[in-house]
């Protein structure tokens, strides 16, 4: 390999003593130390962001006094100003950390400005509007990805906009029903799990965020689909819940992707809300929730276990 000769030399270099294996362990961490969120970096992070907040805040007090054009389009100024300032810190080579936090920001403003937006505009059509405004954000995010490389980013923002788009594309189709909404957001769920596990071998990264989207979507269509008294009883989307949690806590154990034990918890507070209308007074209901209880102690003793032996990711 075109490293094989660099890598001898360092190795005879630490056999005469010439450098020291403290050394080489240092400058093998230098990388790790720069990404990570130094205080400085903390504090001037939150200074930037409440003062963008704040001059958010003041444009908002005049947007009302604003003609309807400027309605429509001064938002959009708050999106470009954060991706713009998370491209120019990733030329900058600053810590990746802070490009990753300033397009989080301008993604949400982007979303946000649409809204906005949408009130001036005034569309006649408020799905087909929302379609056209999830596809433009899905080009937004696909050129941040050529600039920053950010593979959680993207698959944050991608997944927020492409899930946007189908659901606007199903109401313009007359999916409008609980049942139908919650459906739709199943197949994508199921969607993103075929993503991940396709890209498991090629990027592990990519893989990870696609098992993160395919949670929250399943976690919505759960809730999607209980509409009204539907909580009295239970359905095919208790199901698809309780799998969901279980498909979190296996995948944070056999494939290391520790992120989802947090996304799993999560689905477990949901499930419980969920059920609490079933249980009701039951014994053997509460009795089963103990024993549910007790297997989620003991499967995090084996994640703990687990991580110690295998590199997390996610």
């Amino acid at each position: 390999m075109q490293y094989d000769d660099l890598a001898g030399r360092v190795r005879d270099a630490l056999e005469r003593g010439a450098v020291t294996p403290a050394q080489v362990e240092r400058m093998l961490a230098e990388p790790r130390r720069a990404t990570r969120p130094g205080v400085s970096g903390v504090l001037a992070g939150m200074g930037l962001l409440v003062a963008y907040i704040g001059v958010a805040f003041l444009y908002g007090i005049q947007w009302h006094s604003m003609g309807d054009g400027a309605k429509t389009l001064t938002p959009f100024l708050f999106p470009a100003a954060a991706i713009g300032a998370a491209i120019a810190l990733h030329r900058a080579s600053r810590p990746r950390w802070e490009s990753e936090l300033a397009g989080v920001v301008g993604f949400v403003a982007l979303a946000l400005a649409f809204l906005a937006a949408g009130v001036a505009f005034d569309p006649a059509d408020d799905a087909r509007f929302a379609a056209i405004a999830a596809a433009i954000a899905t080009i937004v995010v696909a050129a941040v990805h050529l600039e920053l490389r950010n593979v959680r980013l993207t698959g944050w923002g991608l997944s927020a906009s492409v899930v946007a788009m189908t659901c606007s594309f199903a109401v313009m189709a007359g999916v409008d029903s609980a049942g139908g909404v919650a459906s739709v957001l199943a197949a994508q769920g199921a969607a993103a799990a075929a993503v991940s596990w396709y890209a498991f071998g090629r990027s592990r990264e990519t893989s990870a965020s696609a098992a993160r989207t395919a949670l929250l979507l399943f976690y919505l269509a759960a809730l999607a689909g209980q509409e009204g008294p539907g909580y009295g009883h239970l359905s095919v989307w208790h199901l698809l819940l309780s799998l969901a949690v279980a498909g979190a806590f296996v995948c944070s154990v056999a494939l290391g992707f520790d992120g989802l034990v947090w996304l799993g918890a999560l689905g477990a507070l949901i499930w419980l809300g969920m059920v609490g209308d079933i249980i009701g007074s039951s014994t053997g209901w509460a009795f089963g929730l103990v024993l549910i209880g007790l297997g989620l102690v003991g499967l995090s003793v084996l994640v703990a276990a687990l991580r110690r032996s295998r590199p997390a990711i996610g």
